[in-house]
């Protein structure tokens, strides 16, 4: 199975930590090479709800 195939969808917030900040370049990473999505943390914990409507309609996979 390829890594595109996974369909992912990543959470990553970059914060105030050396753990945040790798998390954060990661996520770029993947996303930047198309083999992922990224979205961001604190929309999801304000509520935003566009965000929430297309998650919850998405099949994807969240890490």
């Amino acid at each position: 199975m390829e890594i595109q195939d996974l369909n992912m969808m990543l959470v990553s917030c970059s914060g105030a930590s050396n753990t945040g900040c790798y998390a954060d370049r990661g996520a770029r990473i993947l996303a930047e090479s198309r083999q992922a999505d990224m979205i961001c943390l604190p929309k999801i914990a304000i509520n935003d709800q566009n965000l929430s409507k297309m998650l919850r309609t998405q099949t994807r996979k969240w890490l």
